[in-house]
């Protein structure tokens, strides 16, 4: 499904004064109850709550936090911290929602849910009518760590409004421990990524073990649509059904990018092997663009052999100015062939002045 584009014209016109605006505010009871008496204006506004925070706000008190952030309607810069807030739920999402709308000049929004166990797909989608208005938006941060009840179903309605936000360039989004997610969520997510420029996505969780198949593959057929796309950070630590097959894809569509520079990706469980190197080495070594190789593996299968290959291979990257492995419980992987990986990699620097970094625990 093709973005709708909209010409400039259609975007709100941003006044001359808030690009002079530098004022931010930190939102908590005390501040929100002076909002009442000098309403002043604001440029970027936080308001960080803690489960264990002093200051925490009941759930109607926190409706006066959006009150007060809806006032704002030359708002830049919005970041509001909610973890294992027990109040926070579908109906505060609801009137979140409406305040967002309120905010047609937003460039930057940071919204943190992690561990609030009380959210659904009925509030993702609430997220997803917001986001139509947010027309300046370019940066996007979601983190829904532990929300247990999210299913495919919310992923789908979140990569909707997604698709909607014509300026957003940089997007981040934290799925770690959404044990419901299956494979078809991280597809429907991807179709909302074409026009990025940078991707960080986290689906890290030990007991998210159903992301393989077809699904996967639909995933990776997007990534290579993703011109524009110049980091990616992808952390799938702990998604054991994932094979070595499903990596060469993901890695022949990353491949393919031809302004990706930077590439970050954490892998860790036992299928991860010496092939899963191999075949990753073998696709990204024809990128033209990439600068940057940055990889964490824990408790997997390579051994020194994959090692000598990953070493070997690094010569053969183009662009490559920096590179970064590291091994935690990998207990394949001795001292002694990580000593002769940096004996390469001495040669490598002299010849091509690259930059690689080793970790072994």
């Amino acid at each position: 499904m093709q973005i709708s584009s909209r010409n400039n014209s259609e975007k709100p016109s941003l006044p001359k004064k808030i690009q002079h605006f530098s004022h931010q505010k930190y939102l908590n009871r005390k501040t929100v109850a002076l909002f009442k008496k000098t309403n002043p204006t604001y440029h970027k506004l936080e308001y960080i709550e803690h489960n264990d925070s002093k200051n925490i706000l009941a759930g109607h008190e926190l409706k006066k936090v959006f009150k007060v952030i809806k006032s704002q309607r030359y708002l830049t810069h919005l970041n509001l911290q909610f973890m294992k807030c027990a109040h926070v739920n579908n109906q505060i999402l609801s009137t979140l929602s409406h305040c967002l709308r309120n905010l047609p000049f937003l460039h930057t929004l940071s919204l943190d849910f992690s561990q609030c166990e009380q959210l659904t797909d009925i509030g993702l989608d609430y997220l997803r009518k917001s986001f139509q208005k947010l027309t300046y938006l370019e940066n996007l941060s979601l983190d829904f760590t532990d929300c247990t009840e999210i299913t495919n179903k919310g992923l789908r309605s979140l990569s909707q409004g997604i698709k909607g936000l014509v300026s957003l360039k940089r997007l981040s989004v934290d799925f770690s421990d959404c044990v419901i997610i299956e494979d078809q969520g991280l597809y429907s997510m991807s179709e909302g990524f074409k026009r990025l420029k940078l991707l960080q996505l986290k689906f890290s969780s030990e007991r998210l073990t159903m992301l393989s198949g077809d699904a996967f593959d639909g995933f990776c057929r997007n990534f290579r649509k993703m011109n524009m796309l110049r980091c990616a950070i992808m952390d799938f630590s702990g998604c054991s059904s994932l094979t070595s097959d499903s990596f060469s894809e993901l890695s022949r569509g990353l491949s393919g990018l031809p302004r990706l520079q930077n590439l970050d990706m954490n892998i860790s469980w036992n299928e991860v092997c010496d092939k899963v190197l191999t075949n990753m080495i073998k696709h990204l070594k024809l990128s033209k663009s990439l600068k940057t190789f940055s990889m964490d593996c824990m408790a997997c299968g390579i051994s020194d052999q994959g090692l000598k290959m990953f070493g070997e291979a690094l010569k053969e990257f183009p662009a490559l100015q920096e590179v970064y492995i590291g091994f935690v419980w990998c207990p394949l992987v001795t001292k002694e062939a990580l000593a002769e990986l940096d004996e390469q990699i001495e040669t490598i620097n002299s010849l091509n002045n690259k930059k690689i970094m080793n970790e072994f625990v």
